[in-house]
């Protein structure tokens, strides 16, 4: 595990069994399809729509990043986040699907560490 990351190679049912056995013990579940984050624009709608951001998000990584902090819209003490199909994330910008992918996993790192800082937890599974 690093920071809240967990890499991981689990089959969909897997993941919905224990989504929904999380949200059933009050842990927030937020579910990404990485299939559908082609390109920047679509993992910001992505990501915005499965944590509710508001409606003056921005699309960028500075805002994601101040919604990552904020959420005070969500009432949560444990959080689960999934992004599935993470491989296949930046699929139209092969340039640099790489770079792209290591921008997410640093946000969501930095989420957790100050979720954690707050005495809530925040678990990121990044299922290929």
């Amino acid at each position: 595990m690093d920071f809240g990351i967990k890499f991981c190679e689990y089959e969909k049912g897997e993941i919905y069994t224990a989504m929904y056995l999380a949200s059933r013990e009050g842990t927030y579940t937020s579910y990404l399809r990485g299939a559908r984050c082609r390109t920047e624009t679509d993992f910001f709608h992505e990501i915005s729509a499965s944590l509710q951001f508001p409606f003056y998000f921005g699309e960028n990584w500075a805002a994601m990043d101040e919604c990552l902090c904020d959420l005070e819209w969500l009432n949560f003490q444990k959080m689960l986040i999934v992004v599935d199909d993470f491989g296949q994330m930046f699929s139209e910008r092969p340039e640099l699907k790489g770079k792209l992918q290591e921008l997410v996993v640093k946000y969501l790192r930095l989420m957790a560490e100050y979720w954690e800082s707050q005495n809530k937890t925040v678990e990121i599974w990044l299922n290929h």
